[in-house]
């Protein structure tokens, strides 16, 4: 168990760093991913995504009061980094746990990973349009009560929970049998104190 723990940190930190440097193209594929949802979903919101290193940015079509009375458009921006940081945590389970063919299970693991770092995107794009648009942006947007909290709980999730809870669970699903045998171990250990 300690040794899983202590290559798994060394793995981690050292992939940190490359990913950190990667960033800014991780981030491509995740912002138009996550643009692509906020279109389907409210028509005419987006007018273009734009990317500055690992900042994505929302200009919509949402008006907004500047100072002095102008009216604009509303543009939300948040950084990849807050949501993506489990995808060096699965590579970094996945070769601690020495797992067979560990390649093929962190390129597939990293593509599916990005779905849920543009929820956190998304989500992160929706709250501010509501709670920083200001009041034309959100008459505009006419969400209920309810939806508004709503946007509020999937950006807590999409930020707090997702990006780490995700890695460990395609870990889980693609390493069934280190798992099995890591928590096996620790359910004996805990019936051998148990008996003592």
């Amino acid at each position: 168990m300690s040794g899983f723990v202590l290559r798994t940190g060394v793995w981690f930190l050292a992939l940190l760093a490359l990913w950190f440097w990667l960033a800014p193209w991780l981030a491509v594929p995740v912002g138009a991913l996550a643009g692509a949802v906020v279109g389907a979903l409210f028509p005419g919101w987006v007018e273009t995504i734009e990317r500055s290193g690992t900042t994505l940015v929302m200009v919509t079509s949402l008006p907004v009061v500047a100072e002095g009375g102008r009216v604009g458009a509303l543009a939300v921006e948040t950084s990849y980094l807050r949501f993506a940081y489990g995808l060096p945590l699965f590579p970094a389970l996945i070769l601690g746990a020495r797992a067979s063919r560990p390649l093929p299970k962190v390129l597939a693991g990293g593509v599916l990973l990005m779905p849920f770092q543009a929820w956190g995107v998304c989500f992160e794009w929706l709250q501010q349009a509501l709670f920083l648009g200001g009041a034309l942006a959100v008459q505009r947007i006419g969400f209920a009560a309810w939806q508004v909290e709503l946007v509020a709980l999937g950006y807590q999730f999409g930020s707090l929970a997702l990006p780490t809870l995700m890695p460990v669970l395609l870990w889980l699903l693609f390493d069934r049998r280190f798992a099995a045998s890591l928590f096996m171990a620790g359910w004996l250990a805990g019936a051998a104190k148990r008996q003592s």
